[in-house]
């Protein structure tokens, strides 16, 4: 009668792929008779899970024998276990620039996430990154900075990325051209805010008229045309964010 032979494996050492498949990297018998030529084979391994850790165990199934004597010999079983580490995964948090025009509220801040493995996303974060800006509503024309930190994911090492946020300065209605009858205001934009060009014909009048409609930003020159009604008409900008 055949043999009975037990069949042992090792196993690779992963970084974390969001799955929990294992690397054979050994395979060997115990109990071949002499210098018998046979060998164990085959089989696909898994880890207990996918997540990180050490020490893990890891099973093969589908396990064979192969050699020229392979067919005096017969595995105890077709399964074989051993332990290896799942290590974290890269990931990178990146804020993301920002912009603003002087006085506005600051805008939502974001980040850009670099690393997720398996189609994950942030609901893998057991605490959410924190985006902050040392600049307020108040803060004048400048570069203030944007911090990411704090988040918490246990199957990735994360490291930050800062970012900016730029404060301009209100934009002016100086760039005007005249083409027939026509007034034309050319002024610069940022994306994310609404723009919304307003007159009256005199300063003493109680509120401002709407010319046309509110226009976003486009994070260019927007221009918008006044037909000239009368001897004199005042204009200002009103800006908002986008909701």
């Amino acid at each position: 009668t055949t043999a009975p032979v037990t069949g042992h494996i090792t196993a690779s050492d992963k970084v974390y792929n969001g799955f929990p498949d294992a690397t054979i990297s050994g395979r060997s018998l115990s109990d071949v008779l002499d210098s018998d030529e046979v060998s164990l084979t085959g089989g696909t391994a898994l880890f207990s899970d996918k997540n990180v850790g050490s020490n893990k165990t890891v099973t093969a199934s589908g396990l064979a024998l192969d050699g020229a004597a392979k067919d005096d010999y017969a595995l105890a079983s077709t399964s074989a276990s051993t332990t290896a580490s799942i290590t974290a995964a890269p990931l990178t948090v990146s804020a993301e620039n920002k912009m603003k025009t002087q006085g506005l509220p600051n805008p939502t801040l974001t980040a850009h996430y670099d690393g997720f493995v398996n189609s994950e996303n942030v609901s893998e974060f057991t605490t959410p990154v924190s985006l902050n800006t040392t600049a307020t509503t108040s803060s004048p024309v400048g570069t203030y900075p944007i911090t990411a930190s704090g988040a918490v994911a246990p199957n990735y090492t994360i490291s930050y990325v800062n970012g900016t946020l730029t404060i301009v300065a209100v934009p002016q209605l100086s760039n005007v051209t005249k083409s027939g009858n026509q007034l034309i205001f050319s002024f610069p934009t940022l994306d994310g805010q609404n723009y919304q060009v307003e007159y009256k014909d005199d300063m003493k009048a109680a509120s401002w008229t709407p010319l046309g409609d509110p226009m976003p930003g486009t994070g260019g020159s927007i221009s918008i045309t006044n037909s000239i009604t009368g001897p004199r008409r005042f204009f200002h900008i009103k800006i908002a964010p986008q909701e």
